[in-house]
């Protein structure tokens, strides 16, 4: 299979990691993520466009707030019940800005893996453009807050809208995470050799 030898985005080297065998002799691996985001009111995704001038903006809101209300609970609560695993891909200001809702969320999937998924999706991302040292501020404050609020070391990554660059990838090898979901082109895993350390994608 064609596997590019310097990484696109990056340009730093990337090798394919071949897998041997998956466990229970599975032929395909698959990964499914649940992502938990924080917008605040009146922030975040826009399904109706043509209405999004309205002020309140009832229908794209009600979007947002159905997801925050019922629908993660929903997913986390048929991942559950089929027992298939689930990983949270989290925004490290989602459980103070809804504590009760993370309750139930984290009480349907008390061990599914937590991404750090940055601080929240709208107002406070990845500091890109500002250089190595801030995004690693970023990453440390995001995997600090995880930490103190759920109990959770992250050691995996997912970028806020999935927006981020080189630095990046320094930066969160650089506060010990292992493995990103932000590499989305590719069939199969690899390993993206920062000069901070090696990173799976």
């Amino acid at each position: 299979m064609a596997q590019q030898e310097v990484d696109w985005i990056t340009k730093f080297p990337r090798v394919p990691v071949h897998v041997a065998a998956w466990p229970g002799g599975k032929k395909v691996a698959v990964s499914f993520v649940l992502f938990v985001e924080e917008f605040g009111f009146g922030q975040g995704p826009v399904y109706r466009p043509d209405l999004a001038g309205r002020s309140p903006d009832l229908v794209n809101e009600n979007f947002r707030q159905y997801s925050l209300s019922w629908g993660n609970l929903r997913v986390a609560r048929l991942f559950k019940d089929l027992d298939v695993p689930l990983s949270f891909a989290l925004n490290a200001e989602f459980p103070r800005a809804h504590p009760s809702e993370w309750k139930e969320l984290r009480g349907l999937q008390p061990n599914a893996p937590i991404i750090a998924h940055g601080m929240n999706n709208t107002s406070h991302m990845l500091p890109l453009g500002r250089g190595l040292d801030e995004q690693k501020n970023y990453i440390n404050d995001t995997l600090a807050l995880i930490a103190s609020t759920t109990g959770v070391k992250s050691t995996g990554w997912s970028s806020p809208s999935v927006y981020a660059n080189s630095d990046t990838m320094q930066a969160v090898v650089a506060a010990g995470v292992t493995y990103t979901i932000d590499g989305m082109d590719s069939d199969i895993v690899s390993q993206l050799n920062t000069p901070n350390g090696p990173l799976m994608l």
